[in-house]
C-alpha cells in the first residue's frame, strides 16, 4: 500500500495491519524518550542535596518537553513532506527536504535556547515558587546546550521513519535515552549540582545520537545502492519541491498540534505550583499526574504523526497516478485507512486509561512520598486517565486533516486545537480555582473537557471534509459520462 506498491483497493484487514505497524513503530520510537522522563523524575527524590527537587520536577520537565514539543511538532512537517515524496517516488528530493528540517532546526533551537537559558526569570514573573524557579533554572541552562543537536537528531530519526527505515529509528531514540540516562545519573546522585548533571547527560546523549545517526545515513545500503545516494541525503540543496511558505503552512499547524499537548500541562504546572494555600501540598499532589502526562504526551504525539503520515504517503501516491479511476482508488483507500486509525488508536489508550480510572493508587505511590496529598493526587491521576482516550482520538484526527496539506484544514485545525485547550481549557480551569478554598482538581477537569471538545470540532471538520470529496467525486463521474 505505502511507498513504490502500484496502487490496488485497501481492504479493512491490511488498513489495520498497517495502522498496527506504523502507529506501533511511532508509538514506540516515543517511548524510549517517554522512559527518559520516567527514569529522570525516579532520580528527583534521590537528590537529598536539592532543595524540593521532587518538587520541582513538574515544572522542570512540563518546560524541558513543552519548548522540546512544540519544536518538535514543527519539525514534524519534514515527516509529512518526506513520506509524501516517497509516495510519489521523488526520492531525490528527500534529502532536500530533510535539509529544510535542518535549517527549522537551528532557527526554532537557538529561540529555545534563550527561553531555557533565562527560564528561572521568567517563571518567577508567572508566579512559580522561588525554589521550583531555581531548581528548574538550575537544570535548563545546562540543557540548553543540546537544544540543537536534539533536534537534528530529531529530524533524522522522523526521516528514516518516513523512509521506511523503522527500527533504525526507533534504535536512535533508545540510544539517546539511554546514553543520557547512563551519564547523568551516576553523575547527579549525591551532588549538590544534580540537576546540573541530569541535563549534562541529556546534552551529551543529544551529540552523541546525532552523530550516530548521520553515520547511519551516510553507511547504510539499500539494495546495494546507499541510501544517501538514492535520496540524496548529504547534499546542500533546499529544492525539494516545496517553497519555505510552502513548508511553514504544514509546519505552524503541526507546532500547534503540539503546543495544544504541551502547553495546557505546563500552565497548568506552574499555575498550580504559585497556589498560596498549601503549595508544597498542591505541588507534590500534582507530581504523578504530571510524569504520567509527560510520558504520555509523548507516545500520543507518535500516534499523531503516524496518522499524518499515512494520510500524506497515500495523498503522495493519488498525487502520482495519471487516471481517474486510480485517483479515487487512493481517495477510498484513505478513508479506509482512517477508520482502522481510530480502531487500532482505542485499543492502544482505552486499556491505560481503564486502568488509571479504576487503580491510580500504584502510580500516585511511584511518584510522591507525601502522604497527605495521596488522595487529592489520586483524583488527578482519574482526571487524567479519562482524558488521555480522548487525547488519544484527539492526536489521530489531527494528524489525518495535517496529512491532507490543506491550508484551509491546517488553519483550523490548528486554531481549534490550541483554543479549546489551552484558552479554555486552561482559562476556565482557572476560573474556578481562583474561588476560595478550591484545589487544583479544576484545572485537570476543565484540560479533560476540552480535549473532548476538541476532538468533536476536529471530527465534524474531518467529515465535513469526506462530505465534500464525496460531491466532487460525483461531479468528476457525472464529467467523464458527458465526455
Amino acid at each position: 500500500m505505502f511507498g513504490d506498491q502500484e496502487v490496488t483497493r485497501l481492504t479493512y484487514q491490511e488498513a489495520v495491519h498497517n495502522a498496527w505497524l506504523l502507529a506501533g513503530t511511532f508509538a514506540l520510537s516515543r517511548l524510549a524518550g517517554a522512559g527518559q522522563s520516567l527514569g529522570l523524575s525516579l532520580v528527583l527524590p534521590y537528590l537529598d542535596e536539592v532543595p524540593m527537587a521532587p518538587a520541582s520536577g513538574a515544572t522542570m520537565f512540563n518546560v524541558l518537553q513543552g519548548f522540546l514539543g512544540g519544536t518538535r511538532g514543527l519539525l514534524s512537517s519534514s515527516n509529512v513532506f518526506v513520506s509524501n515524496l516517497k509516495g510519489a517516488g521523488q526520492y531525490e528530493r528527500v534529502g532536500p527536504a530533510i535539509n529544510q528540517g535542518l535549517v527549522a532546526a537551528t532557527l526554532a533551537g537557538l529561540a529555545v535556547t534563550g527561553v531555557f537559558y533565562f527560564s528561572q526569570s521568567w517563571l518567577l514573573w508567572f508566579g512559580a515558587q522561588q525554589q521550583i524557579a531555581k531548581n528548574t533554572g538550575n537544570f535548563l541552562q545546562v540543557a540548553a546546550y543540546g537544544v540543537l543537536p536534539m533536534n537534528y537528531a530529531f529530524v533524522d530519526q522522523l526521516s528514516l521513519l518516513a523512509m521506511g527505515y523503522k527500527n533504525p529509528a526507533m534504535a536512535l531514540n533508545a540510544f539517546y535515552s539511554v546514553s543520557s540516562l547512563a551519564i547523568g545519573i551516576p553523575l547527579a546522585l549525591h551532588s549538590k549540582k544534580g540537576l546540573e548533571y541530569l541535563a549534562l547527560g541529556l546534552t551529551i546523549g543529544a551529540y552523541l545520537t546525532w552523530f550516530v545517526g548521520r553515520a547511519y545515513m551516510y553507511l547504510k545500503k539499500d539494495g546495494g545502492e546507499r541510501i544517501k545516494d538514492k535520496y540524496d541525503l548529504f547534499s546542500l540543496s533546499l529544492e525539494s519541491g516545496s517553497s519555505a511558505c510552502q513548508w511553514l503552512k504544514i509546519a505552524l499547524p503541526t507546532m500547534a498540534q503540539a503546543l495544544s499537548e504541551w502547553l495546557p500541562t505546563l500552565l497548568i504546572s506552574i499555575l498550580i505550583s504559585s497556589m498560596a494555600q498549601s503549595g508544597s501540598q498542591y505541588a507534590d499532589a500534582q507530581e504523578p499526574s504530571m510524569q504520567l502526562l509527560i510520558v504520555l504526551n509523548q507516545i500520543l504525539m507518535g500516534l499523531g504523526t503516524a496518522a499524518t503520515t499515512m494520510v500524506a504517503t497515500l495523498i503522495g501516491q493519488g498525487d502520482a497516478q495519471k487516471t481517474m479511476e486510480a485517483k479515487q482508488i487512493v481517495k477510498s483507500n484513505i478513508l479506509t485507512q482512517v477508520h482502522a486509525n481510530f480502531k487500532v488508536t482505542l485499543c492502544c489508550v482505552l486499556p491505560f486509561g481503564c486502568l488509571l480510572l479504576s487503580m491510580p493508587h500504584p502510580f500516585t505511590r511511584l511518584f510522591t512520598t507525601n502522604k497527605e496529598a495521596y488522595d487529592l493526587s489520586d483524583t488527578l491521576v482519574r482526571y487524567t486517565g479519562g482524558s488521555f482516550v480522548f487525547d488519544g482520538l484527539r492526536n489521530v484526527m489531527t494528524g489525518h486533516i495535517l496529512g491532507k496539506k490543506k491550508m484551509t484544514d491546517n488553519i483550523y485545525s490548528s486554531t481549534s486545537n490550541v483554543c479549546i485547550t489551552t484558552i479554555l481549557g486552561v482559562g476556565a480551569g482557572w476560573l474556578l480555582s481562583s474561588k476560595p478554598n478550591e484545589g487544583p482538581e479544576n484545572y485537570f477537569l476543565t484540560r479533560g473537557l476540552s480535549i473532548v471538545l476538541a476532538h468533536i470540532s476536529l471530527s465534524f471538520w474531518w467529515y465535513k471534509g469526506v462530505k465534500e470529496d464525496a460531491l466532487l467525486k460525483k461531479e468528476e463521474q457525472q464529467a467523464l459520462v458527458g465526455a
